[in-house]
């Protein structure tokens, strides 16, 4: 069995807090502060790695919209409006407009949506 990011990351975060953490000096401040950083960061991948695939759908999404905006200002016969109408397709193909990516991840991006 080949561990997983996540797993591997829950490795690494142990041995830190487990191995490390202890053998710093009480004087060590700047040290603790800095493996502190490192451990709550790790953490915050870990929580962020199952997250991955809907920011992908999500931003591939935004940014067909974006491409099919784009060319409906074009000519018609401006090469670039076919190029993105070809991308634009692509990306309906991978991430259908009826693909979801589940309402947690939709208020997630609710958040963070432009204004």
């Amino acid at each position: 069995m080949v561990p997983d990011t996540v797993l591997c990351l829950v490795a690494v975060q142990k041995a830190l807090e487990d191995i490390i953490v202890p053998l710093l000096p009480d004087d060590a401040d700047f040290a603790r502060e800095q493996l502190a950083l490192i451990i709550k960061s790790i953490a915050l991948m870990r929580k962020q790695i199952p997250l991955e695939y809907a920011f992908h759908v999500h931003d591939a999404k935004a940014f067909a919209t974006f491409a099919d905006e784009l060319a409906d200002k074009l000519p018609t016969s401006c090469l670039a409006r076919a190029s993105l109408a070809t991308a634009v397709e692509r990306v309906r193909i991978i991430a259908p407009p009826r693909c979801r990516i589940g309402r947690r991840w939709k208020m997630l991006f609710k958040h963070c949506a432009p204004k």
